[in-house]
């Protein structure tokens, strides 16, 4: 056998990586998760509130299953996304995808910058009986 077409069979025997499933966190409606199966090579997620995307999740090695979620979307809004993998150099991209947020809880205290942007992120402590915990607030 040839080492070309080794190759192609070694190719076509390896695991693919896809999206296997999406759906809105039950927990936080903002937050996009993502059930990932994922054959050899880096991995990741480029995503964003567009088709430029923007932002990417850290990389994952190896073959793996996991879910993978998207955070700082807004509330009902569109949430673009795509798996990326990059294999000896190679990088693919998986096709576009998309889901929309839902909406925030309506015990979940609003914030409202006021002066210049604010840079980053605001922790907000939440204090409310069964409602306790930290809340990561986008500046914007």
């Amino acid at each position: 056998m040839r080492p070309s077409l080794l190759l192609i069979l070694f190719v076509a025997c390896s695991r693919p990586s896809v999206i296997v499933d999406t759906r809105v966190s039950e927990q936080v409606r903002t937050v996009v998760e993502v059930d990932l199966r994922l054959g050899e090579g880096r991995h990741w997620i480029a995503y964003g509130p567009n088709e430029a995307l923007g932002h990417e999740t850290p990389v994952i090695l190896g073959e793996t299953e996991q879910t993978v979620r998207l955070l700082g979307m807004h509330q009902a809004s569109d949430v673009w996304f795509r798996l990326m993998r990059e294999v000896d150099g190679e990088v693919v991209e998986g096709p576009l995808q998309t889901l929309r947020t839902g909406t925030l809880p309506a015990w979940l205290p609003r914030f409202e910058a006021t002066g210049e942007d604010i840079e980053g992120y605001v922790l907000v402590s939440i204090i409310d009986g069964e409602n306790n915990g930290l809340c990561i607030i986008d500046g914007h």
